[in-house]
């Protein structure tokens, strides 16, 4: 952990991390008894705790290292050095999977905390068409939402900036 708290940018931290998880054994017991999930399933909410407060310290962990430089090869080792694609990783991995609903709760936090964090935003977008493709979530109504939140933040940030919004 300290490693990873002193240079969260390394890819080779974060690639160990993801397969200390993929090997992580099942529990005790037959399949479909609680234990034998448990002991797996209480270390990957363990990482995606630890991801969660990488991001909350640096919410900017956004941008890989070696993106558009490395190969094609090597770009499965890119994705997981942006904390944002470890934590999609850890939430795609879960041997039981969390709603996806939780994660629009995750990325509306994270967007109250810091407006410009654009990663949530776009964590937020991939969340929102992946509700609507499952009809899930009333895509009509989530665009209605959508605009009235930004003509409030048209309101609140653009007569700050000395732009007139009746325009």
């Amino acid at each position: 952990m300290s490693a990873l708290k002193a240079h969260p940018k390394v890819y080779w931290i974060w690639n160990h991390r993801r397969w200390c998880l993929e090997n992580i054994p099942w529990g005790p017991g037959q399949q479909g008894e609680r234990a034998f999930h448990g002991w797996k399933q209480a270390a990957w909410d363990k990482e995606l705790f630890v991801v969660e407060k990488m991001l909350d310290v640096d919410p900017r962990n956004c941008e890989s290292l070696l993106m558009h430089i490395l190969s094609i090869q090597l770009s499965m080792l890119c994705s997981t050095v942006h904390a944002w694609d470890y934590r999609r990783y850890i939430l795609s991995g879960m041997p039981s999977s969390r709603p996806e609903s939780a994660d629009l709760l995750y990325t509306s936090k994270k967007i109250e905390a810091n407006f410009s964090n654009f990663s949530a935003w776009h964590q937020r977008s991939k969340t929102l068409a992946s509700l609507w493709a499952q009809n899930k979530l009333d895509e009509k109504q989530s665009r209605q939402e959508g605009e009235s939140l930004r003509d409030y933040l048209g309101h609140a940030i653009l007569p700050h900036a000395g732009f007139d919004v009746r325009v």
